[in-house]
This record gives C-alpha cells, sequence and structure tokens, in this order.
C-alpha cells in the first residue's frame, strides 16, 4: 500500500499499522501496537485542531489535513492526512482509520516556488525602478540637448553664448552616450 495506515480504538490506542507507516517512521509493530497515538504528536499541531479532530471523529465525520508528523528518530516530515471512524452494524463508532501520505517533497516544492516566486517579484520590482532612473537618466541630457539647441537657433545671441551652448549640448550629449552605452553593457551582460 502506497500509503501509511493506522488503527486506534476509540481511545486512540493503536491496534494495527501497516509495513509502510513501519517504514516511514523507524517504529516497529511492537512500539507502537497498544501504545497511545499521541507517541507520535510533534508539537506543531495545535491543540485546537486535535479538539476539532476528535469531535469531528465522535459526530461520525472524517478529518482531512496536512501536518507534520515525527519519525522515531525526531525527524520530521509533513503527511496529508484522511481520519475516518469504523462504525459496528448498529452506527456505534469503534474504531479509527489514519491513512497518511508522506507529502515531505511536495511541501519543500511549494516553499521553493514561493521563494522563486519572491525572487522573481523582487527582480521585477528591481527592473522597474531601473527603468524609472534609466528614464530619468536619459531625458535630462536630452532635455539639455533639445533645450540648449533650441536657443541656439536665436539670432540675437553673441558667439560667446553660442559657445557656451553648444559645449552644454557636447557635454549633455556626452553623458547620454555613456548612459546608453551602459545601458547596452547592461544588456549584453544579461544576455
Amino acid at each position: 500500500n502506497p500509503a501509511s495506515v493506522i488503527i486506534t480504538n476509540t481511545q486512540g490506542i493503536i491496534e494495527y499499522v501497516n509495513k509502510k507507516f513501519i517504514s516511514i517512521s523507524g517504529y516497529t509493530k511492537r512500539e507502537l501496537i497498544g501504545k497511545v497515538v499521541r507517541i507520535l504528536k510533534t508539537g506543531h499541531t495545535s491543540d485546537e485542531i486535535y479538539v476539532e479532530i476528535w469531535n469531528k471523529l465522535f459526530a461520525g465525520q472524517e478529518w482531512r489535513g496536512e501536518h507534520q508528523n515525527r519519525t522515531k528518530k525526531r525527524e520530521k516530515y509533513w503527511e496529508s492526512v484522511l481520519i475516518s471512524p469504523i462504525k459496528n452494524k448498529e452506527g456505534k463508532v469503534t474504531n479509527f482509520i489514519i491513512l497518511s501520505e508522506d507529502i515531505s517533497d511536495r511541501k519543500k516544492m511549494e516553499k521553493d516556488l514561493i521563494t522563486a516566486k519572491e525572487k522573481a517579484e523582487e527582480s521585477d520590482r528591481l527592473k522597474s525602478a531601473f527603468l524609472a532612473n534609466m528614464s530619468h537618466e536619459i531625458r535630462t541630457p536630452l532635455n539639455s540637448i533639445l533645450g540648449f539647441s533650441d536657443l541656439l537657433t536665436d539670432s540675437d545671441l553673441d558667439i560667446d553664448t553660442r559657445m557656451e551652448f553648444a559645449n552644454l549640448i557636447n557635454t549633455s550629449g556626452t553623458n547620454l552616450l555613456s548612459i546608453i552605452n551602459d545601458v547596452l553593457d547592461i544588456s549584453k551582460i544579461e544576455a
């Protein structure tokens, strides 16, 4: 059976465990049979959840969920669990069956995906900030070039003022070219 199986009585005393549970938990049948199922309690699941589980089971309902369990060596692992009451012919609950599947790998993948998503979102934020900064850095010298070249068309300007404006245009053009080269270099590095 690919699922771990535990059968308890109504007091939670273990009456049966299958080989899959023994191989995952590291316990032997002798160590588990006759023990209360809380021997496996990790402290990860809140007491409120345990109360919810017992209330549902004694009401004749099943409980599904995910929780952390632990092996005999105290190593924690995640499992998906279904606990169902077993009833006799009169409808009275006589036992509980616990079916569980180790989902540690899935939980690790989920955690890795969340981390990757957060990194991608941070990268996107940095990219947006970079583009906003580049927009400003490119527009500043470009506005200077356009503004001073427009002023050069004024016929009333003396030669010294024209030379000053031409130098400002040249400096702004050099700055703009430097910024564009830096952006292209970053694009080559990323590629």
